[in-house]
């Protein structure tokens, strides 16, 4: 029985670990278990976040923007969690940019 308690313990810490966004700038776990995650294909990505399809493919392969997920074959999809993740990060690097205007 300790044994499975230690276990617990060691996953819920890695869990927390995991759950930590300090850890995954770009990705974030979500937290909420009545949300289900979705997958996102190309279009779906295009109207969420307002950028091209170019724009998106390079972004991912500079490492600016969520890597696809390969579904199989050619199908490739985006968490949807990851991509809005990607989306708050660059409304706080906004929000940071005016706050350092703001104290000069």
């Amino acid at each position: 029985m300790q044994q499975g308690n230690q276990a617990k313990n060691g996953l819920t810490a890695l869990t927390r670990w995991l759950m930590d966004t300090r850890h995954h700038p770009i990705r974030q776990i979500m937290t909420d278990n009545t949300q289900k995650e979705r997958f996102l294909r190309v279009d779906d990505v295009i109207n969420l976040t307002g950028l091209s399809r170019s724009t998106i493919y390079d972004k991912a392969r500079l490492g600016k923007f969520p890597e696809a997920v390969n579904l199989g074959g050619n199908a490739k999809a985006w968490l949807e969690s990851e991509v809005r993740a990607w989306m708050n990060a660059r409304i706080e690097q906004r929000n940071n940019k005016a706050k350092q205007a703001g104290k000069k």
